[in-house]
């Protein structure tokens, strides 16, 4: 950038960009949420926020996070960032990886977390559930029946078609024609 008529030297770094992105909390089809992703810091974010605001601003490079409350649109975003008079910044809330949902982890690892944050009684079904495919295995093996065989491979199927890493694997193998444009 070139100079301006009595002000100092323009730098890249004088600009910033503000990118808007939208945060689901619960699962909402094969869209990425922190319930269905790996965020183990986003309770620091949803601690800030209170449940009063829906939006917040981050600043990556500070690791510092701001609370837009009385936010109804993405209208009112740019004037709160110009007067940042009326912005709360709260340092030390924003962590580089572990505060936004991270959904590149692999089956294994969503099975593990989702064992881990689980209730008592979900952790049983999963256990019933294990004891099940193990008993429908061993009858397919022992008994050389292909009706066993298709039970366990059901069942192996239904505990799949619970985990969002497996439907987001799944949906990357489809052409993209047969989901609907994503309308914000």
């Amino acid at each position: 950038m070139g100079k301006a008529s009595g002000e100092g030297d323009l730098t890249e770094d004088d600009n910033f960009v503000v990118t808007s992105l939208r945060l689901f909390r619960r699962p909402r089809g094969l869209q990425p949420s922190v319930a269905a992703c790996r965020a183990p810091k986003f309770g620091m974010l949803e601690e800030m926020l209170g449940g009063t605001s829906k939006a917040f601003l981050m600043d990556h490079d500070m690791g510092r996070v701001a609370s837009l409350k009385g936010l109804t649109s993405y209208r009112g975003v740019y004037p709160q960032i110009a007067y940042e008079d009326s912005l709360l910044w709260e340092d030390d809330r924003l962590h580089p990886f572990l505060s936004l949902p991270d959904c590149s982890e692999s089956l294994l690892e969503n099975l593990l977390r989702g064992l881990r944050t689980a209730p008592g009684w979900n952790v049983a079904v999963q256990c019933l559930t294990a004891i099940l495919l193990l008993e429908a295995t061993a009858k397919a093996i022992a008994e050389k029946s292909f009706l066993w065989a298709g039970g366990a491979a059901a069942l192996v199927l239904v505990v799949l078609l619970r985990l969002p890493p497996f439907l987001r694997f799944v949906a990357d193998l489809l052409p993209a024609a047969l989901f609907a444009p994503e309308l914000l």
